[in-house]
């Protein structure tokens, strides 16, 4: 049986739930909670997180149809950027979606 363990990345303190997140007591499996400092949630603070989430895993599972980002920072960033570190990748497609 695998033993499973969340990574958590808080990347901006301008993000609603950032305050939540960082109050919330640490659940037990998982990891301690990166904290970037950003002040606003952008595509940078959102591709940073997303990097430093995947630099800690073992494993990335991606709920993505398997379009381009429409942003910078978007799934397919993140997906190509484990892909580039070797990061085995779960990709989770949603009803309807179409493989380019």
């Amino acid at each position: 049986m695998a033993k499973w363990q969340l990574n958590g990345c808080v990347h901006s303190f301008g993000h609603p739930q950032a305050r939540l997140s960082l109050d919330l007591d640490q659940p037990t499996g998982v990891r301690p909670i990166i904290k970037l400092d950003y002040v606003e949630s952008d595509s940078a603070a959102h591709m940073d997180a997303s990097i430093r989430m995947i630099e800690r895993a073992d494993e990335l599972v991606a709920i993505w149809d398997g379009q381009p980002a429409r942003g910078y920072g978007g799934t397919a960033d993140v997906v190509h950027a484990a892909h580039d570190r070797q990061v085995p990748v779960i990709v989770v497609w949603p009803d309807g979606a179409e493989r380019r």
